[in-house]
């Protein structure tokens, strides 16, 4: 039993060395990692001026390329429309068909319009014979002038219904008012029309149209009939002559007015309505105007600051920027000609750092 006592003491005994010892050991290591890391960690030195490198603030002719995209639309476009009440007896195209200004769309059946036509001609026919009977009458005094009058007003209701008759036969024809091509059609033969139903939509895109959202500061470029270039991604190689048609009058809620351009499609790189196109133009500031590099920049643009160098001491100064020209930057309120502000170094500082330009 004694025998048993000491052999768990000394078995306590050495667990309890153990874990004493495996402590220090941790204890040692952590403190020697603490250490290292420590050392590692960079500390700034007060006693030293952070170098930095800086830039004047200068004045400047702002000239940059701008880029502005828009959406090509047809010149020309409308849903051609039954004029005529009847069945359609000739169905003459098909939809994405290509047709010519005075092209047959669709034909109604005029079987009846027909029949009433030669009554109205020999009623017509007849009044002119008339007419003429009483105006030799009334010559000879044989007859009241009455009776020519009311022959001469037979003669013109006789007339007015015969061309009456003729405008419903030609409108039983109906016709494309311009070139272009079938982009819907909506009926097909032995369809029953009225007048006012679409039958067909007529696009014209041998001329389109882009419409560009164009900015405020942007829009004095623009003039009504000035020549400009448009290119599209599509054909990326190729450039398209266009023509501003229309600056608009009025904008949106961000200040974006409409700008059209009259663009002349081409055959070899033909364009598409609803495909992008672009407008590339370069934009010259009327004025100089102060200016700073983007890498001065401290924060966003609606929100910007710059670092200002006076006697050796960084100083953080808000500024209000306006427009943007490649890497320049125009600055409106905030700095003034000759400033110095810093364009690099500027996550070593903070309001009036020491620094040392390098």
């Amino acid at each position: 039993m004694k025998t048993n006592t000491n052999k768990k003491i000394i078995r306590g005994t050495l667990v309890f060395v153990l874990a004493i010892a495996l402590g220090a050991w941790t204890y040692t290591t952590l403190m020697a990692n603490k250490e290292a890391v420590e050392a590692r960690v960079y500390e700034r030195d007060f006693t030293r001026n952070t170098p930095v490198q800086t830039t004047r603030v200068a004045r400047k002719s702002l000239a940059q390329s701008r880029r502005l995209l828009g959406t090509f639309e047809p010149s020309r476009e409308l849903d051609i429309t039954a004029q005529a009440q009847g069945e359609v007896i000739r169905e003459a195209v098909r939809e994405g068909e290509r047709v010519r200004a005075g092209s047959l769309i669709a034909k109604v059946d005029d079987e009846q319009l027909q029949y009433q036509l030669i009554a109205a001609e020999a009623d017509y026919q007849d009044a002119v014979r008339e007419a003429k009977r009483y105006e030799a009458l009334t010559a000879g005094e044989a007859v009241p002038k009455v009776q020519l009058d009311k022959a001469q007003l037979r003669l013109a209701s006789t007339e007015s219904q015969l061309k009456s008759l003729k405008k419903r036969i030609r409108q039983t024809r109906v016709t494309a008012p311009f070139s272009g091509v079938i982009t819907a059609k909506m009926f097909e033969k032995g369809t029953v029309v009225a007048p006012g139903m679409p039958l067909a939509h007529l696009t014209d895109i041998a001329t389109l149209k882009l419409i560009v959202q164009v900015p405020e500061a942007d829009l004095l470029s623009f003039r009504e009939g000035e020549e400009v270039t448009v290119k599209t991604d599509v054909h990326p190689t190729v450039s398209y002559p266009g023509t501003v048609m229309m600056v608009g009058a009025k904008g949106d809620e961000a200040h974006n007015f409409p700008v059209h351009v009259r663009v002349s499609n081409s055959e070899e790189h033909p364009l598409r309505a609803g495909m992008y196109g672009h407008l590339q133009f370069d934009r010259s500031g009327q004025n100089e105007a102060l200016v700073i590099p983007r890498e001065a920049l401290i924060g966003s643009s609606r929100n910007a600051s710059v670092y200002l160098v006076r006697d050796s001491v960084a100083y953080q100064q808000p500024v209000r920027l306006g427009q943007t020209a490649g890497g320049d930057l125009e600055v409106l309120e905030g700095l003034q000609e000759g400033d110095q502000v810093v364009v690099n170094g500027q996550i070593n500082l903070t309001d009036s750092t020491q620094v040392s330009i390098r």
